[in-house]
């Protein structure tokens, strides 16, 4: 498994060890920049705590999202079923820590992601 699909829930279960850990393999992460770790891009939110890395597929969803596509629109843009895409969209806010699209896609132009 990787740290894509392991990290929200180890998140979950201790959110600040996973801070811990995060922070200490890219400790010069800010709130508007990213780097890459592991081929995923790690970012830190507006109080500092590190967000979820989104891989680039579902940085791929983000920006689609925030083009006002639908979840039937993005899964064709991306030649992927109606579920993958659905299934994206929930990773990506998760990742982000927000509830509903709309947050996501607050959160994600506050980091300059969208």
């Amino acid at each position: 498994m990787s740290n894509a699909h392991w990290l929200p829930a180890a998140r979950r279960i201790a959110p600040a060890f996973v801070d811990e850990v995060l922070g200490s393999l890219a400790p010069n992460v800010s709130r508007s920049s990213g780097r890459h770790f592991q081929g995923v891009s790690l970012w830190r939110d507006e109080r500092g705590g590190l967000l979820e890395a989104l891989t680039p597929r579902e940085l791929d969803v983000l920006r689609l999202m925030a083009a006002g596509l639908s979840d039937g629109a993005i899964a064709e843009a991306l030649t992927v079923s109606l579920a993958t895409a659905k299934w994206h969209g929930a990773h990506v806010r998760e990742k982000l820590g927000a509830r509903t699209r709309i947050q996501a896609l607050v959160l994600a132009r506050e980091l300059g992601l969208a």
